[in-house]
């Protein structure tokens, strides 16, 4: 398998982790991965009135920070432009209160124990 694949997997398995998470605690996935010129959202969840923007970050050991950490303001940007533009496009979610989020998984170095799932539903304005 070569790493492209290897990331895009592990992409998933995080993504996986966050959607059981997210319905566990009430909300409902509108989309995951929807792409535009400018940028990923990773889920798009809803919670009564309110709509999240969801970023997810899976690490394994802290080697290089924790998953939270990751989510850089040039990150940040992208996700807002790419908000927008699924708001632009998706009248029926005009209506609810937006929010940027991030799922932060992290996991041990050996991956024996279960992953520390952090939500941060309110993460970055």
């Amino acid at each position: 398998m070569n790493n492209k694949a290897s990331t895009r997997d592990k992409g998933t398995v995080g993504e996986d982790i966050a959607e059981k998470y997210l319905k566990s605690q009430g909300y409902d996935i509108l989309g995951r991965n929807l792409n535009c010129r400018y940028g990923e959202i990773d889920i798009v969840a809803r919670k009564k009135d309110r709509l999240f923007f969801v970023e997810i970050k899976r690490r394994r050991g802290n080697d290089f920070g924790s998953a939270i950490e990751a989510v850089s303001s040039i990150k940040q940007k992208r996700i807002r432009k790419s908000a927008e533009y699924f708001l632009f496009k998706n009248k029926e979610w005009q209506k609810l209160i937006p929010f940027f989020s991030v799922v932060a998984i992290d996991e041990d170095q050996d991956g024996r124990s279960d992953p520390r799932i952090e939500f941060l539903p309110d993460a970055f304005s």
